[in-house]
């Protein structure tokens, strides 16, 4: 983790996603002029990338325990050929 990375978790979606982006733009723009500044810029982003990892994760396992709620299953719902 970066020491001036922050709270990422205060930042809303789009605040995050956009932020990824520019820290995509910058690491680009380093590799051409600032080869000593790209290891900093990359360790910036991949805690903005494991933080939308984490989001996405959380996301996810909302929607499994939602749908599980319902009293269905995902294999109710994906058939993979299983023999019976």
């Amino acid at each position: 983790m970066h020491p001036l990375t922050g709270n990422l978790q205060n930042l809303n979606d789009n605040d995050l996603n956009e932020k990824i982006k520019q820290l995509h733009q910058r690491l680009l723009w380093a590799y051409a002029a600032s080869p000593n500044s790209v290891s900093q810029i990359q360790l910036l982003l991949d805690d903005y990338a494991e933080e939308r990892s984490r989001r996405d994760n959380v996301a996810m396992e909302k929607l499994m325990n939602q749908n599980k709620d319902k009293s269905k299953d995902w294999n109710d719902i994906i058939d993979i050929g299983k023999k019976s």
